[in-house]
């Protein structure tokens, strides 16, 4: 078997990864601890596992999803086994699939279950699963012993090398020979690992710690020799810049000395400021109340001026309004005179107009009253059309109902119905069809009749034929005319002819109906909330 590629998603550590491995060669695949090496063989060995279905939730299977994380672990490969180039993947416990594409020799595609025994008989026609599992070995896995009884290829092997066909008479010494050698490596009861082995699989096992471990400590060695590169360069380069930055202190020293004799400076300065802003502040305060009492003076000397005018207007003011008083007493006593006058016209005016109201509002009334009448007398007139219009909506939809269900019958009762067609072949004929006698001549188009009932005809008097029809058919037909004879009778019920008067009856019905609603709405307009037709009458008289 050669592996072309193998691809990883959500398997363990593997977040999604895939490698492709060359047609030739040796591949050696390198890494830390812990990233993942080992997991590559082990989801190869899941993906080739017959036991180990989509579907599957053993321990193994759920020991490949990521930690913390809830999604289904992929396996993708494509294998050379024997003749055929596969390409095999299984995903588990997030929706599980399976699925196999043959690219060589024939193409093939399969799914599910037919995927999975497909592959498992490509693996069992082209390996010896056995051999295949003793080869491969795990840093992760056991190191017991690897069952071998079942190989046939390695048990070709063993007896082409041991020569067994040549020395069948020896086979006991044979045995005893391969007894020895096992017993070397291999305890005689449970098969575990003894002797030289057992102690080669330790050595190997404390010679892999000691690489792990010699490994972490070069690492661990080569950070701390290229940290202790960087900071001795970064020592050397601080040396070299020392005396420019011990210059650069004295300097900085002097300034800062220069700023605090300067900044003491300025504290004596900022006091003096203080005190000369205080003693303007004062002097404002005085200056600002100064002008505010020549600001009064002036005010209150302004204001005695001006009260003073105002004495000497108000004096003319009361003379001039003597003299108008005077006025308008006299004004009064005409005005008062002029009042009594105009209260008679007023009282006479006021009379008029009450007549005049008292006309109007009468006129109004008797034509309203007429109104009434005539509205009142068109309402009984269309009520009575909408009473003899006695077809509803409701009955005109069941007459509508009957009539499709009679044309659905009759489509029913011509689609099963036998058809005849009669022709003349030679000369004028005579044919009688159920009493009604035609002529039937070659020029002359066929005789076609739909066969529902027992139907007979005769041809020149002298051949009858009889034609039955299927009984399901005469059964239809018999429904028909049941269906028929409902809607005559409902036509009849509402004295009309065909469905089309129907429907005309029915908008007389649904005219008059309109009618009279909008008859009610006027006439109560017209009594305008009277209670009927007399009260508006009695209050006209």
């Amino acid at each position: 078997m050669k592996i072309h590629r193998l691809h990883l998603q959500h398997v363990k550590g593997v977040a999604d990864a895939e490698i492709e491995l060359p047609d030739s060669g040796v591949v050696v695949i390198e890494g830390p601890n812990e990233v993942g090496k080992s997991t590559f063989l082990e989801a190869l060995d899941r993906l080739l596992d017959p036991k180990a279905k989509a579907h599957s939730k053993a321990a193994a299977i759920v020991a490949l999803q990521p930690v913390g994380q809830d999604v289904g672990p992929f396996v993708e490969a494509e294998l050379s086994i024997g003749p055929y180039r596969v390409i095999f993947s299984k995903r588990w416990l997030r929706q599980s699939a399976t699925t196999l594409r043959v690219l060589e020799p024939l193409p093939e595609q399969h799914t599910g279950e037919a995927a999975q025994a497909r592959m498992t008989a490509i693996v069992d026609e082209c390996l010896d699963r056995p051999l295949f599992e003793a080869l491969r070995f795990a840093q992760v896995g056991p190191t017991s012993q690897i069952r071998l009884a079942d190989s046939a290829v390695l048990a070709q092997a063993l007896d082409a090398a041991a020569g067994a066909d040549l020395h069948t008479d020896r086979g006991t010494d044979l045995l005893h020979a391969v007894e020895t050698e096992y017993t070397r490596y291999f305890t005689a009861v449970s098969g575990k690992p003894s002797g030289e082995l057992r102690l080669a699989v330790s050595a190997f096992t404390q010679a892999q710690d000691a690489v792990a471990e010699a490994h972490r400590r070069l690492s661990e060695a080569e950070e701390l020799v290229r940290s202790r590169d960087s900071l001795a360069g970064q020592v050397q380069a601080a040396q070299r810049e020392l005396p420019a930055l011990r210059q650069q202190q004295t300097r900085w020293a002097e300034e800062v000395a220069q700023g605090e004799r300067l900044r003491a400076r300025k504290q004596e300065a900022a006091r003096a400021m203080a005190a000369a802003r205080q003693r303007r502040e004062r002097a404002e305060a005085d200056l600002l109340a100064r002008e505010g009492l020549s600001r009064e003076v002036a005010q209150r000397a302004e204001s005695a001026l001006s009260r003073e005018k105002q004495v000497e207007a108000r004096a003319i003011e009361a003379d001039e309004a003597v003299k108008d008083l005077r006025v308008a007493t006299d004004a009064l006593q005409s005005a008062k005179r002029s009042c009594a006058t105009g209260q008679t016209d007023a009282d006479a005016a006021a009379a008029k107009v009450a007549h005049m109201a008292a006309t109007a509002e009468f006129a109004a009334l008797t034509q309203r009253v007429q109104s009434a009448q005539a509205l009142q007398a068109r309402l009984d007139t269309a009520r009575g059309a909408l009473q003899a219009a006695v077809v509803s909506p409701m009955v005109i939809r069941q007459i509508e109902q009957a009539e499709h269900r009679v044309a659905l019958a009759l489509i029913a009762v011509e689609a099963n119905a036998t058809a005849v067609r009669v022709h003349s072949l030679q000369g004028a004929h005579q044919v009688s069809l159920d009493g009604a006698s035609r002529s039937l001549g070659e020029d002359d188009g066929p005789l076609e009749f739909h066969v529902v009932r027992g139907t007979e005809f005769t041809l020149d008097g002298s051949v009858r034929i009889e034609v039955k029809p299927h009984a399901d058919v005469q059964r239809r037909a018999e429904d028909c005319d049941a269906m028929c004879e409902d809607l005559q009778a409902r036509l009849a019920s509402i004295a009309a002819a065909d469905v089309e008067q129907a429907r005309a009856l029915a908008e007389e019905h649904r005219c008059a109906q309109e009618e009279v609603t909008e008859l009610e709405r006027l006439f109560a307009a017209a009594l305008a909330g009277n209670g009927d037709l007399s009260e508006l009458c009695a209050q006209r008289d």
